[in-house]
């Protein structure tokens, strides 16, 4: 069994504030959190960001992205047998007849 938990309600274009957010979460819960991940059935747990694949506050799709996770927010996952992932969405754009919208 897994174990996902919504840490954040941020969107996909506030990853900053997924991450202050996931830190904030660690550090309130962390004691309770590692209890739960020693029980037999918990397999796996993760942090996963959501973020979009755009640039440029929306103007197109990202060439290049990239994203640091803080140290702090590592080592505290890592010490908790926690992985984090990354989820990069697509924004879907429609045509108008200026362009892309």
């Amino acid at each position: 069994m897994g174990l996902n938990l919504r840490v954040s309600e941020r969107g996909f274009q506030d990853f900053r504030g997924q991450l202050a957010d996931a830190k904030r979460f660690l550090r309130g819960y962390g004691p309770r959190l590692h209890v739960l991940l020693q029980t037999p059935s918990v397999k796996r747990a993760s942090l996963d960001f959501g973020v979009s694949d755009e640039i440029d506050g929306g103007r197109g799709p990202a060439v290049i992205m990239y994203f640091v996770l803080p140290r702090d927010l590592v080592l505290r996952a890592a010490g908790l047998g926690i992985a984090l992932e990354l989820s990069i969405y697509p924004i879907h754009r429609r045509m108008t007849s200026k362009g892309l919208r």
